[in-house]
This record gives structure tokens, C-alpha cells and sequence, in this order.
């Protein structure tokens, strides 16, 4: 005959309960960014609501590799993008190269602005834009004056 064994499974013990309270945050946020909710009024207002969540992670990506976003903000939207459009695919029926256009039209916006506006300086919280050197450079003097 044939013995059957068991197996048991040890307990491990929980360290500080640390981890369990990792878990459940993380839970909460994934749920958060699952359960994404545009507000559309119709199939294209939803795909422009997209369009500026991916301009959006672009700018995050963007200001993460020069220092000025945490690696918590650029997971964060980027879940939110993918959230974003798992949401139009699965309410709209969107197409992949339809997704495709939605990436390239939010990496068109997203590279026009910062033609457009390529002198940025941020201050506690707010970003302000100048569309050309000569404005810019008039700022920085203006600043230096007053810091003196």
C-alpha cells in the first residue's frame, strides 16, 4: 500500500506586519487605477481624455530622467495610461493601431509644447513658460536683482 503524505506548509511569521500593510496599499492603488473612470461624454471625448493622460506620462517620463519627478509619479501614470486605454478597448472596442495613433498623437502634443514653450522654470509647485530665450533671460535677471 501506499503511504499518503501530507504536506505542511510552515508558518512564517510576519516580521513587524510591515509587509502586510505594503500589500494592502499597494491593493488599494492598484484597485484605484483598475477601476478608471473618464467622465466621457462620447467615443471621441473619451479618446482626448487619453490622449492627455499619455501627453501627461510623457511629461512625467520626461522630468523623472532630469531629476524633477519620483519614480512613484512615473508608475503612476503610466498605470493610469494603461488603465486608460485597457478602458477604451474594452468599453469602445479601439483597434491596436487605433491605440497606436492615440500614442503618436499624445508624443506629437507632447513634443510641441515643449518646442513651443522650451524655457521652463519651476517654482514650489507651478511651472512657468517662456516662449523665447529673450523673455527667459529677462526672468533670470529680473530673479537674480531681487535675490540681491
Amino acid at each position: 500500500m501506499a503511504r499518503e503524505e501530507e504536506e505542511i506548509e510552515p508558518e512564517i511569521p510576519l516580521s513587524d506586519g510591515i509587509e502586510e500593510d505594503n500589500e494592502e496599499e499597494d491593493f488599494i492603488e492598484d484597485s484605484e487605477i483598475t477601476n478608471i473612470y473618464l467622465c466621457e461624454k462620447d467615443r471621441e471625448d473619451a479618446k482626448e481624455k487619453v490622449i492627455r493622460l499619455l501627453t501627461d506620462e510623457l511629461q512625467t517620463s520626461e522630468l523623472f530622467c532630469h531629476g524633477r519627478a519620483s519614480a512613484r509619479n512615473l508608475i503612476t501614470s503610466k498605470q493610469l495610461a494603461e488603465a486608460a486605454l485597457r478602458y477604451l478597448r474594452e468599453k469602445y472596442n479601439f483597434t491596436d493601431e487605433e491605440i497606436e495613433e492615440l500614442k503618436e498623437e499624445a508624443a506629437r502634443r507632447h513634443y510641441l509644447w515643449f518646442l513651443r514653450f522650451p524655457f521652463v522654470v519651476e517654482r514650489k509647485g507651478y511651472r512657468i513658460y517662456f516662449p523665447d530665450e529673450k523673455t527667459f533671460r529677462q526672468y533670470l535677471r529680473h530673479e537674480l536683482q531681487r535675490q540681491q
